[in-house]
């Protein structure tokens, strides 16, 4: 079995092959998007030129769609409405307890467990590419059945996640602000039994 040399990338040649499937993206963007996804180079070559992977470009093409799907679904304008304050602070603003930003979201969820499958199927192939004696085959039946509860598990993970996304931002709905920072919860008290 021969040695196959990764596809590695600097930041200009995946904007350009970005490009190539229609998803255009400046240097600025790119930077922003591989920041936000912490993406790291894999090493810097001899220009000093930052190197990235297959897996960098994957993710980007993935995150660059969806953000553009999701801008052409937002036809409508925002408004920003300011309100002039009608007293001056007398106190310095304290953050609420209630008050807290969720950074993760259901897309993002989706694009890790899509990775963790990817490794997996390639570990499998990986696994099944030497074949050999009935000793080797029921270690890799049995790596198999590792690997597949393994996936399993981390599906229940990702469902599970998904219910606590949902029900945090629900919460994080019933509060609304309130002048000085503060957060005004304007839901229905569960009765609890």
């Amino acid at each position: 079995m021969s040695a196959q040399k990764p596809e590695l990338y600097t930041k200009n040649e995946l904007m350009d092959k970005l490009a190539q499937n229609g998803l255009f993206v400046g240097l600025v963007t790119l930077e922003e998007q591989m920041s936000k996804l912490k993406i790291d180079p894999i090493f810097e070559n001899e220009a000093g030129e930052e190197m990235f992977d297959v897996s960098a470009y994957e993710m980007l093409a993935e995150v660059v769609t969806t953000s553009k799907v999701e801008a052409e679904v937002v036809q409508e304008p925002i408004s920003v409405q300011t309100q002039p304050l009608q007293q001056p602070m007398a106190q310095p603003m304290v953050p609420s307890e209630n008050a807290f930003k969720l950074d993760i979201s259901e897309s993002t969820l989706d694009m890790i467990a899509r990775k963790i499958a990817k490794k997996v199927v390639k570990q499998v192939d990986v696994i099944y590419s030497d074949k050999g004696d009935k000793e080797q085959n029921t270690a890799q039946d049995e790596q198999q059945e590792k690997m597949n509860e393994k996936l399993e598990a981390s599906e229940k993970e990702n469902q599970r996640l998904r219910m606590l996304l949902r029900e945090a931002n629900y919460n994080l709905n019933l509060y609304k602000p309130a002048p000085f920072g503060l957060y005004k919860f304007t839901g229905k008290k569960r009765r609890e039994q």
